[in-house]
């Protein structure tokens, strides 16, 4: 009986866990992921184009007609957000506020509702803002341009003297 004891205890074994093995397998797993995992913000584009030194000029299609370019002007009169001034030199009326700026270019674009527009999409809008003038004036007169869907809005050099402008 006493070697029927020492069989059933020889034949029981202990668990143990290899936990250098499970350390290396997990420090291998963090270094993986570290090194796979990508951490730089992405990008974003903004469609801006802006006006091309004088003199150099993309190579233009010689069969292309050059379109006569829509001249924007917007001048800041003071300090306060409401103070600015835009002149449109198309316009008889000139546009008193951003939205009646927006609503001018709507009435004036060419689409399957206006056929009596005078502006296609594809006109480019240049947009003059003065030497004083604040960024979100500019901004504010680039948002009137293309919320209305014309796709060639750039900005153009402030006028010098452009204080005393239309």
């Amino acid at each position: 009986m006493r070697e029927a004891k020492k069989r059933g205890a020889a034949t029981k074994s202990v668990m143990n866990l290899n936990l250098v093995a499970m350390i290396d397998v997990v420090f291998l797993l963090l270094m993986y992921f570290l090194l796979a995992t990508n951490f730089s913000i992405g990008e974003e584009m903004f469609s801006i184009t802006m006006p091309a030194p004088l003199g150099h000029a993309p190579n233009p299609d010689p069969f292309d007609l050059p379109d006569q370019p829509v001249v924007i002007r917007v001048e800041s009169l003071g300090p306060d957000r409401a103070q600015y001034q835009i002149h449109v030199d198309i316009a008889v009326t000139q546009p008193t506020s951003f939205d009646e700026l927006s609503r001018l270019l709507r009435q004036w674009r060419v689409s399957p509702e206006n056929s009596e527009g005078i502006l296609f999409p594809e006109t480019p809008i240049l947009i003059q803002p003065g030497t004083s003038c604040r960024w979100d004036h500019a901004i504010s007169t680039l948002n009137a341009c293309l919320r209305q869907q014309y796709t060639k809005v750039q900005f153009m050099e402030p006028e010098t003297g452009s204080e005393n402008a239309p």
